[in-house]
């Protein structure tokens, strides 16, 4: 009897301290657009790199900024959510926070993508410096997932 009750405790579904979360945001990749809309002249992630090292020297050809989240969902049934980017850009002692949000849009029969949030041109100063930023994936007022600089 008491092995029995030990077996029976011992058998219970008990979550896994290391279990994923249901719906994550994997990566988020900030990235300086020019004047025409590009964060990279190839495909070339070696390219890419030496465009953004430019465009962060060169801020007179920055028109504005994108952040591309690689996020997982646990389901494909979800409906209203929308990415929340934060980002506290400024120079010296001038720092102002910018949010934006863009909705989620599902890819057909996949449960993982990428989504692109850019700040709109206009909306704060390309000579300003990205300080941190917080994006997160919300349906309606509820957080499902967060990824932060690390200096959020």
């Amino acid at each position: 009897m008491i092995l029995m009750a030990c077996w029976v405790v011992s058998c219970r579904s008990v979550p896994s301290p290391n279990a994923e979360p249901p719906h994550q945001i994997l990566k988020v990749l900030p990235h300086w657009l020019d004047q025409q809309g590009r964060h990279t002249l190839s495909p070339s992630l070696f390219e890419r790199d030496a465009y953004q090292q430019h465009l962060s020297l060169h801020r007179d050809e920055v028109s504005t900024m994108r952040f591309d989240v690689n996020w997982r969902l646990a389901t494909r049934d979800l409906t209203g959510c929308t990415f929340h980017l934060e980002a506290r850009v400024g120079r010296d002692d001038a720092i102002e926070t910018i949010e934006h949000e863009v909705p989620l849009q599902l890819p057909s029969l996949r449960r993982q993508g990428w989504t692109g949030i850019q700040i709109p041109e206009g909306s704060w100063d390309p000579e300003s410096n990205l300080m941190a930023w917080r994006v997160t994936l919300r349906q309606e007022s509820t957080i499902l997932a967060t990824r932060t600089s690390f200096l959020w």
